[in-house]
């Protein structure tokens, strides 16, 4: 295998494991889970589906499989293939940077080729959260539950003021899809995923105006309003103040950014070309 998925891994390894051991019934589940896991075509196990998490104790289940299968993978791909703990510089893989950013903590998260393992035994319980009929947009009973469910957030305070913000520069189209993005990135930055304060939200155009930019959702972006100066700004010492101030060198969020430049009509940002700017 060039490139095995965790789905692979399992795939390869766990009949001899159950030639050895007898599987509870809960373990038993759990491998089902696995191999015939919805997201296996991303290249690992993802839980984008969330339906191994639902399984109960699935944590301790899995973490009595894990050895037997890392050490085999240890033992077959170190001659084949370069196997690391540590990350590489860039991610190879499409979907890699988002296992880092789902599973990144874990220890045992491994690196083949420089494209990410997922590690089956970070796979942690989660409660299945089901559908209240009852809350929706479209009784007064609720939007009053919707409301309370907001105001409870960490951010509820901030929503409020936002909409409570007369905006007379703007639509209300534009107004309500500032709010519904304030609420979708949880009250935080998009590009920095700092915390936002009232006085220190500002939404943005990813399209301007001037380029034929609407005030639809998909056009709008929620950033810090220094971080709106980072996207419009062409001065190489507040460009590179900004970025080291909201620790925004991380190769995902530099080509963020440069898309979201991109879109305006400016240069992408160059972190090298900077630093020899400035010495």
């Amino acid at each position: 295998m060039d490139k095995p998925t965790v789905q692979d891994i399992f795939l390869r390894f766990y009949p001899g494991y159950l030639e050895k051991y007898s599987p509870s019934p809960v373990q038993s589940k759990v491998a089902h889970c696995i191999i015939n896991c919805k997201t296996g075509a991303y290249g690992a196990n993802i839980s984008i589906c969330e339906d191994c998490g639902h399984t109960q104790m699935i944590n301790a289940d899995v973490h009595r499989l894990f050895p037997s299968i890392d050490i085999t993978m240890k033992t077959r791909l170190n001659s084949r293939a370069d196997l690391s703990k540590e990350r590489p510089p860039t991610l190879k893989g499409a979907m890699d940077e988002y296992f880092y950013q789902k599973y990144g903590e874990s220890k045992q998260v491994r690196y083949i080729n420089g494209m990410i393992v997922v590690p089956v035994a970070y796979c942690r319980t989660q409660n299945p959260m089901f559908f209240q009929v009852d809350t929706n947009r479209y009784t007064p009973q609720g939007r009053e539950r919707i409301h309370r469910m907001l105001a409870k957030s960490e951010y509820g305070e901030t929503l409020l003021k936002l909409s409570r913000d007369n905006d007379t520069n703007h639509s209300i189209e534009f107004c309500d899809n500032r709010l519904s993005r304030f609420v979708a990135s949880k009250g935080k930055c998009e590009l920095s995923k700092v915390s936002l304060a009232f006085e220190d939200v500002e939404c943005i155009y990813l399209n301007p105006p001037s380029q034929g930019g609407t005030d639809e959702y998909a056009n709008l972006r929620i950033v810090h309003k220094d971080i709106k100066s980072l996207i419009y700004s062409n001065d190489v010492k507040i460009i590179k103040s900004l970025i080291d101030l909201f620790d925004c060198r991380a190769p995902a969020k530099i080509a963020k950014l440069n898309k979201w430049r991109a879109k305006a009509g400016l240069e992408a940002i160059n972190l090298i070309t900077i630093n020899q700017t400035l010495k």
